[in-house]
């Protein structure tokens, strides 16, 4: 099932907002955000809730996309080891 809603097209996930902008927490503010670039919306009825997504960058040196949940000190404590 996984592998048929990647080939749908993009994938917008829990913690999904455009760069720079709060994460979208409902169905219909991803809407809102993504509207009709997104084919398939797949939402649970509550808002979400915590932090949004560390997203890290492995291309050549590591780099901290976007600080989330996961502390930036551990991050970069892990990939020195």
């Amino acid at each position: 099932m996984a592998l048929a809603l990647l080939a749908a097209g993009p994938l917008a996930t829990t913690s999904a907002n455009r760069s720079g902008e709060p994460p979208a927490t409902t169905c219909d503010a991803l809407v809102e955000v993504f509207g009709e670039a997104v084919d398939v919306y797949l939402c649970q009825d509550d808002a979400l809730a915590g932090a949004a997504s560390t997203v890290v960058s492995l291309v050549g040196e590591l780099e901290i996309v976007r600080a989330g949940a996961v502390d930036p000190t551990d991050i970069e404590r892990l990939s020195a080891g």
